[in-house]
C-alpha cells in the first residue's frame, strides 16, 4: 500500500476499500477473452499519443488497451469513470485486480518497484489510483498505462515502474507516482492497483473449446413448378444448421445461396430460376463452436433441369 504521509494504513483499513482485491493465480481458462492482448501495440499507441493534450485519463487508457486488442463495450456509447472501466475489464474476464506494494523513491513521492510486485503487474497493464479518504468524491481518480521498469531516458529510477499518462511526456521520471490533494484531506493515503490483463504473454494459458464435428447430409432434389427446385436432405445429428450451395455446372464453382439456422429444418425451395436451365446443388451441415461455425464436408451433388 502506498501513502503520501509518514504512516501506512493497517491491513484492516486496506480490507475495507471499495475495490475488491484479488491476486489471482494463473489457471487455464476456457474463454480466452484476453489471450491475444498485445502490450507492444498498446504501448506503441501510448507513446504516440501521450502528448496529444487530452484531459481524460480513462479515454487515453481505453484507447491504448483497445489498440492492444481489448474490445470496446458495444452496448455503451458514453464515457467511463475509472471505477466503471475497471469493472468492465474485470467483469468481462479481460483482467484481474492486484494491489501493489509501493515505496518512496524521492522526496515524499512513492512509486512501484518491480521487484516488489513480480507477477502482479506487467507492461501494458493499467495502474488505477485509489484514494482511501472516505470523504473523497473521486476515490478511484486516475489511470495510467505501465511502460516498464527501465527508468527514464537518463537511466534514473531503473527497476521502478514507469507509466504513460494522458498529456504527460514519455520520459517524465516515474509517472506512476503518488501525490493526491484534490479531496482536501490533510494527509492522503493512496493505494495503487494493477489492472492486470489475462493474456498469454502474462503467463495465462487457455484451453481451446472442444471442436464438435458433424457428418455430411444426404441430399435430394426435384422440380417444384416451372421455375422452382425443391431440396431436401437427411437430418444430421447434432447439427445447428445447414448451408446450401448452387452451381450451373457439375464441376463449376458452388456458391452459397442459403443458410438454414435451424438444425431441424431439412427442406428448402429455390425459387425464381430460369426455365430450361440445369442447376447443381450441394449442402453442408454445421455446428457452432464458441461462436464459430464448423462445417461438415459437402453432400454429394444433385442436379435438376427445369
Amino acid at each position: 500500500m502506498c501513502k503520501t504521509g509518514k504512516r501506512f494504513f493497517s491491513i484492516l483499513t486496506a480490507m475495507a476499500l471499495i475495490i475488491t482485491v484479488s491476486v489471482t493465480p494463473m489457471p487455464a481458462y476456457a474463454a480466452a477473452n484476453a489471450s491475444g492482448y498485445s502490450s507492444a501495440k498498446a504501448l506503441e499507441y501510448a507513446a504516440a499519443h501521450c502528448n496529444d493534450g487530452g484531459d481524460d485519463c480513462v479515454v487515453f487508457a481505453r484507447a491504448c488497451v483497445e489498440a492492444g486488442g481489448i474490445p470496446k463495450d458495444k452496448d455503451r456509447n458514453y464515457g467511463y469513470t475509472p471505477e466503471q472501466y475497471k469493472d468492465y475489464l474485470v467483469d468481462n474476464g479481460f483482467a484481474v485486480i492486484n494491489e501493489l506494494t509501493c515505496d518512496y523513491y524521492y522526496s515524499d513521492y512513492q512509486g512501484i518497484r518491480l521487484a516488489d510486485n513480480e507477477g502482479k503487474v506487467a507492461p501494458g497493464d493499467i495502474i488505477l489510483y485509489h484514494c482511501n479518504n472516505k470523504d473523497c468524491t473521486k476515490q478511484d481518480f486516475h489511470m495510467s498505462i505501465v511502460k516498464g521498469a527501465d527508468g527514464d531516458y537518463k537511466g534514473k529510477y531503473v527497476g521502478w515502474i514507469t507509466c504513460y499518462a494522458h498529456n504527460v511526456a514519455q520520459d517524465n521520471k516515474v509517472v506512476c507516482k503518488v501525490r493526491h490533494k484534490k479531496c482536501g484531506a490533510e494527509k492522503n493515503t493512496i493505494t495503487l492497483y494493477a489492472i492486470h490483463f489475462k493474456s498469454t504473454e502474462n503467463g495465462y494459458t487457455y484451453e481451446e473449446p472442444e471442436k464438435v464435428e458433424v457428418s455430411a447430409p444426404v441430399l435430394k432434389a426435384s422440380k417444384s413448378g416451372t421455375t422452382s427446385i425443391k431440396l431436401s436432405w437427411s437430418k444430421v445429428t447434432g447439427a445447428d444448421g445447414y448451408r446450401i450451395y448452387r452451381s450451373t455446372s457439375k464441376t463449376g464453382t458452388y456458391k452459397a445461396i442459403k443458410t438454414i439456422t435451424n438444425g431441424s429444418t431439412t427442406v428448402y425451395t429455390n425459387k425464381k430460376l430460369s426455365k430450361g436451365k440445369r442447376y447443381y446443388y450441394k449442402v453442408k451441415a454445421y455446428v457452432s463452436n464458441d461462436g464459430k461455425k464448423t462445417y461438415s464436408s459437402y453432400s454429394g451433388y444433385k442436379s435438376v433441369k427445369l
